[in-house]
């Protein structure tokens, strides 16, 4: 009995957690340099996102090399916000989401979304 609640609570969580994507009004720049505006998805150190033209759309996967930025705009956290695709040690392989962090004279920073 114990192991069948423990399966049953879980199953919820699961589905909870599904329930729980939520889509912000935006756009992205795919590697063409093309505007998509749509509804996008992301999560943190996700290497693709979830994208729909329209909100009721089904969701398609992009992949991140498919991408060079996406910018998001909502009134959750008041405005816009921006990420980069920079790559890791000059390699395409190891791509990810930058968030932009601060300038300095020589260099700027980001940190991994």
């Amino acid at each position: 009995m114990r192991r069948i609640s423990i399966i049953v609570i879980v199953l919820l969580l699961a589905c909870q957690l599904k329930a729980q994507d939520s889509y912000i009004e935006g756009y992205f720049y795919n590697s063409s340099g093309q505007k998509i505006t749509g509804f996008i998805n992301i999560r943190l150190y996700w290497d693709k996102i979830n994208f729909k033209l329209n909100k009721d759309d089904r969701p398609e996967k992009i992949n991140i090399k498919d991408i060079k930025a996406i910018v998001l705009s909502s009134k959750s956290f008041g405005g816009t916000d921006s990420l980069t695709v920079l790559t890791e040690d000059n390699s395409e392989k190891n791509r990810y989401f930058a968030k932009f962090y601060f300038a300095s004279s020589v260099t700027r920073f980001y940190y991994k979304f």
